[in-house]
């Protein structure tokens, strides 16, 4: 979290929901009924405790779908985080008899027809040219609080790039990160300073982070 790396949690917590699922077709509660149902309804028990876990640790990301989860499992649908530190919590109660598909195959599959889409070719890529570039100053744009002014090392030469990341960093801690920089994007005006590129960020939601280069990469190598 002090890293701002929330995908990394949100890549455990969905582990965690894989490993559930490979729990429960390891087990075929299904069949395991026929000889042992005190062992089936316990494996079924640990799969609904399971999800009530990972419907917590989900829910910053995804609120609604969550909630109907719960509703789904019967469970309470307020949420404290620290309730997903224990197990065991999930009272025995009749689960629901019919509940709707969590992610119906329709929205799969307009996610599938979306990325097709949006596909492109390796010639298209290579138009883009990126660069690894070093922060060497950083400031806040005079004219706009939401907006940083840096200033980028990119080995022969240096350029200010404006980027709206002032809600999620400090002027201060970004100096000396290698951030990696789309070079050869035409410049542009933000309120009133030109920006000479863009750097790269993954968003999810209100989380943020910078796409940021580790080891002996020298500022001003192509990011491939």
């Amino acid at each position: 979290m002090r890293e701002l790396k929330f995908h990394v949690a949100l890549e455990e917590a969905m582990a965690y929901v894989k490993a559930l699922n490979r729990y429960i077709n390891e087990k075929k509660p299904w069949e395991l009924f026929k000889k042992d149902p005190k062992e089936a309804r316990a494996a079924l028990y640990r799969v609904v405790e399971g999800l009530r876990i990972a419907s917590i640790l989900l829910t910053p990301a995804m609120p609604d779908k969550m909630a109907e989860l719960r509703r789904a499992l019967g469970l309470k649908e307020e949420v404290r985080l620290e309730e997903a530190e224990r197990w065991g919590l999930a009272e025995s109660h009749p689960i629901p008899e019919e509940a709707p598909v969590l992610f119906p195959k329709e929205e799969r599959r307009a996610a599938s027809k979306e990325e097709a889409r949006e596909s492109i070719g390796i010639e298209d890529f290579a138009k883009v040219e990126l660069r690894v570039a070093q922060v060497v100053a950083a400031e806040r744009h005079p004219n706009a609080d939401r907006l940083l002014v840096l200033r980028l090392s990119l080995g022969n030469e240096e350029r200010t790039v404006v980027s709206g990341i002032a809600k999620w960093y400090r002027p201060e801690e970004l100096v000396g990160k290698k951030v990696v920089l789309v070079a050869n994007l035409k410049p542009a005006k933000l309120r009133g300073i030109e920006s000479q590129g863009m750097i790269l960020a993954a968003q999810e939601g209100e989380a943020l982070a910078l796409v940021t280069v580790e080891g002996e990469v020298p500022p001003g190598a192509v990011v491939k």
